[in-house]
C-alpha cells in the first residue's frame, strides 16, 4: 500500500474541536438569549448556517490522506452529508414518536 496516512496530534484535534466549540457559541450569542425558545426555527437555522462551513472547513482540511483526497472533494463529502444526516435524524425522531407535521 503505497499510500501514505498522515496521523493527526493530539493538539490538532483538540485545536479543531475548540475551533468548532468556538464557532457554535458565536452562532449561539448571534441567535440571542432565549431564541431557542421563543423562535428555535430562526435560531436553529441561524447555528446551522454559522457552524456548518466552519466545521466542513475544519474537518476537510484534517483529510487522512491529503494526496489520494483533496480539500474540495472532502469538502463536497461534508456538504453532502448534511441533507442525508437531517434526514437519518428526523426518520429516527419520527420512529421513536415524534409528532409529525407543521403547526
Amino acid at each position: 500500500m503505497g499510500a501514505e496516512v498522515t496521523q493527526v496530534s493530539a493538539f490538532t484535534a483538540v485545536l479543531a474541536h475548540a475551533l468548532c466549540l468556538a464557532g457554535l457559541a458565536a452562532a449561539h450569542s448571534l441567535a440571542g438569549r432565549g431564541a431557542l425558545l421563543s423562535d428555535p426555527a430562526h435560531a436553529l437555522r441561524l447555528l446551522v448556517v454559522c457552524e456548518a462551513p466552519l466545521v466542513i472547513v475544519v474537518f476537510s482540511l484534517l483529510r487522512r490522506d491529503p494526496k489520494r483526497c483533496s480539500f474540495l472533494k472532502a469538502a463536497a463529502r461534508g456538504l453532502l452529508g448534511l441533507p442525508i444526516g437531517a434526514f437519518l435524524n428526523a426518520f429516527g425522531a419520527i420512529v421513536l414518536g415524534a409528532p409529525v407535521g407543521i403547526k
